[in-house]
């Protein structure tokens, strides 16, 4: 406790001195200075999907520097500047400050090269590891987050949501009526991958752990009755939203819109808040997929018609758009990854994924004939078939290697009769024996992954800091 005390008054002290140094008013950069080949940065090929980004970014010999607006760039004004002497260490600390406190110290730094008191914040005690140092454990040392992808308990909850399955009874079917929802799917596989984790070593850390509630322990229904007022106060602390905003939240917003435009966001900003401060060696974010166009076809009362499409997809951090640059947060994640290894080490990861997923669950990869305009618009293909870098909340926020999994598409005709079984328990839940599958598939990808990459060391959670 004393010394992660002592951690956050360094920050503080940090933060201190830069905001009251004189020369942080000045908005003329410094000369060009830390000049050789060190400064060659180039960006990853899967981080940039429209060429207006570069309109708040340059990388030269004076190191990179991100501007607030192009026309900020034209005048020459800095909002943020790193040199190449400080690349590394950049590194070490983007990995190791929750996202508020980096954005801080980004707003603040401004071209003013780094002092010594803030070198103290990269003295930190790192856990490395390595495969199989101990026998019958090979996962030891290991730190895993599992992300179970939405929320909702039941049915109800679950159409609000718009992540369920449900069809009418038909020779399709095999006479049955099927209705089963995506969020308790993703929970049970997340259970069950923990367990096989586990017996390995690892140690996990799942977002959230209950049926129908999110990563801060409440329900959707829970959270509009105690959280709502303290989340608008949020949004509007951060500048996300105006007080006007705020008003109309309170007074006229849908049901609808209240649960995918407030609660959800900001139920994902709360697991990325937790998951990044357990300090992973690797995230999985877990989905189930539906097949868009047929989305479009339910009926008036949401029921779906079966479909023969059938594929599996993943998708890693990268793929800004255009206007995807226009805040401080986004400006610093893209720093982050502009710098950092993460793209590549997710993309390797990921490779894994898919290769798994294929074999143990004979689900196809995705392929132009599936004709999803989302992976054209939104998305970089990689140089691994079925991977896309994609600039998702989660892929955004969440730091160090990433999978972010969508297996099967529920309304998979075969899929949908397999998953709507509810033949063995986990974690006190009923679940279909399909998604064991599913979990061995990440499974296998953890195992090769952490057996085959060379890991970066990851800082230890906040308690383990030192001066």
């Amino acid at each position: 406790m004393v010394e992660l005390l002592m951690y956050r008054l360094w920050i503080h002290i940090a933060f201190a001195f830069i905001a009251a140094a004189p020369w942080l008013a000045c908005q003329t950069p410094p000369p060009m200075q830390q000049s050789g080949p060190d400064w060659q940065l180039t960006p990853s090929p899967f981080l940039i999907k429209d060429s207006s980004l570069y309109d708040y970014f340059d990388i030269g010999p004076q190191g990179i520097r991100m501007y607030a607006s192009p026309l900020n760039k034209q005048m020459g004004i800095v909002e943020c500047q790193v040199f190449p002497s400080e690349y590394e260490a950049f590194r070490q600390l983007m990995g190791q400050l929750p996202p508020d406190s980096m954005l801080s110290f980004y707003l603040a730094k401004r071209h003013r090269p780094l002092t010594e008191l803030t070198d103290t914040l990269w003295k930190v005690k790192h856990t490395g590891f390595y495969y199989g140092q101990h026998v019958g454990m090979p996962l030891l040392g290991l730190r895993v987050a599992l992300d179970p992808g939405h929320v909702a308990l039941d049915m109800q909850e679950a159409e609000l949501e718009g992540k369920y399955v449900k069809m009418r009874p038909s020779p399709q079917t095999h006479n049955q009526a099927i209705a089963f929802n995506e969020a308790n799917l993703t929970l049970a596989t997340a259970h069950l991958l923990r367990e096989e984790l586990e017996k390995m070593g690892a140690e996990v850390l799942l977002s959230r752990t209950e049926p129908g509630k999110g990563a801060a322990g409440l329900s959707y229904r829970e959270w509009k009755a105690t959280a709502l007022e303290s989340t608008l106060a949020e949004e509007m602390a951060a500048g996300r939203m105006s007080e006007t905003d705020a008003s109309w939240w309170r007074s006229q917003a849908r049901e609808v819109d209240l649960y995918r435009r407030l609660f959800t966001p900001w139920d994902l900003r709360k697991r990325a808040e937790k998951i990044n401060a357990f300090r992973p060696h690797l995230t999985l974010i877990i989905h189930y997929n539906i097949h868009s166009p047929n989305w479009e076809k339910r009926d008036a009362q949401g029921f779906f018609t079966p479909t023969g499409a059938n594929y599996c997809m993943a998708f890693v951090p990268g793929s800004f758009l255009r206007g995807e640059l226009e805040t401080a947060e986004n400006r610093m994640v893209f720093l982050r990854l502009l710098l950092t290894d993460h793209i590549e080490q997710s993309i390797a990861l990921t490779s894994y994924f898919i290769k798994s997923s294929t074999r143990l669950t004979g689900v196809p990869i995705v392929s132009r004939q599936h004709q999803l305009s989302y992976l054209h618009n939104a998305c970089i293909p990689t140089r691994i078939r079925g991977v896309y870098a994609r600039n998702l909340t989660l892929t955004h926020l969440i730091s160090g290697p990433l999978c972010y999994g969508e297996s099967l598409c529920q309304d998979n005709i075969v899929e949908a009769r397999a998953l709507n079984d509810k033949d063995f328990d986990i974690a006190g839940m009923p679940a279909p024996s399909r998604i064991q599958d599913v979990a061995r598939a990440y499974l296998r990808a953890v195992i090769r992954f952490a057996r085959d990459i060379s890991l970066p060391t990851a800082p230890a959670p906040e308690n383990a800091y030192l001066r």
